[in-house]
């Protein structure tokens, strides 16, 4: 599963095979099954098993809190969001960083 957009950032192209199966988790209005270039597309064309399943990545503040009690992390590095410091968010230390700012897991 990867969004086209990220595909160059892993360096890779999708290769699929009949055995092979995709699935899509984005929200619907996001999936372009007629662009030659989408994995969707692709993984159709190779004969491969698709199936879409969304998940929402909008997630209740008391999932995340639960979420974080649950792996105990030394310190949250989220991938994307803005109300991270959220009063009755319960968040071990938040470790906000600039788009391409390397971090040094301790």
């Amino acid at each position: 599963m990867a969004r086209k957009s990220l595909l160059r950032d892993f360096g890779c192209d999708l290769a699929f095979q009949a055995g092979d199966a995709y699935v899509f988790s984005n929200w619907s209005g996001y999936l372009d099954a007629h662009d030659p270039a989408a994995g969707w597309a692709m993984a159709v064309a190779a004969g491969a098993k698709t199936q879409h399943l969304h998940t929402s990545g909008h997630a209740l503040t008391q999932a995340l809190s639960d979420f974080a009690a649950a792996i105990a992390p030394a310190a949250l590095v989220p991938g994307h969001g803005n109300k991270w410091d959220e009063p009755g968010i319960a968040l071990p230390p938040v470790q906000r960083l600039d788009d391409g700012q390397p971090w040094q897991v301790p």
